[in-house]
């Protein structure tokens, strides 16, 4: 195989690769929560099986400890709370929106992409984060996710995106 085919090869790759780490059943379109806490125990519930409850525990302890170091609001009303974590054994991801917005500090959040990951994978785990602030701070991607009608239509636009 010639570094071309590798090149051209690359991107399919990192699509698949996402979606490994963002599945249609980690999405939740309209969220309820009502408090920050609860978002992130609402979307870790779509990452972490029920029969956990204790790993469920330890990634939304996770989160919140990372957030008391610094928010991860990255303005536009996009949310990217994320944190190493024991209580996951791969890199995850889950979305949820929340259309009318949820106010927080005085911000208005209407996008959270919630990430999770092990130790082990950190390298990947950062480069994931990257990738999708990027896309959530493009402006037509927000608009277009808050418009989904669908689980399969808000990962898609996450996909085509990265």
């Amino acid at each position: 195989m010639s570094r071309d085919d590798i090149r051209r090869l690359l991107p399919e790759m990192e699509k698949s690769c996402f979606s490994d780490v963002l599945r249609p059943e980690h999405i939740i379109l309209d969220l309820q929560a009502d408090c920050l806490e609860q978002v992130y125990a609402e979307l870790i519930s779509t990452l972490v099986s029920d029969s956990k409850p204790e790993m469920r525990r330890l990634c939304l302890q996770d989160i919140l400890d990372r957030e008391k170091t610094a928010s991860t609001f990255l303005g536009h009303g996009v949310a990217l709370p994320h944190s190493i974590s024991g209580g996951v054994k791969s890199l995850k991801a889950a979305l949820g929106l929340k259309t009318q917005g949820f106010v927080c500090q005085q911000n208005r959040i209407n996008i959270f992409l919630l990430c999770l990951c092990p130790e082990e994978q950190h390298r990947r785990y950062l480069h994931f984060i990257y990738r999708a602030a990027n896309i959530l701070l493009m402006p037509e991607n927000r608009q277009d996710l808050l418009l989904a009608n669908s689980t399969a239509q808000a990962l898609e636009i996450m996909q085509i995106a990265y």
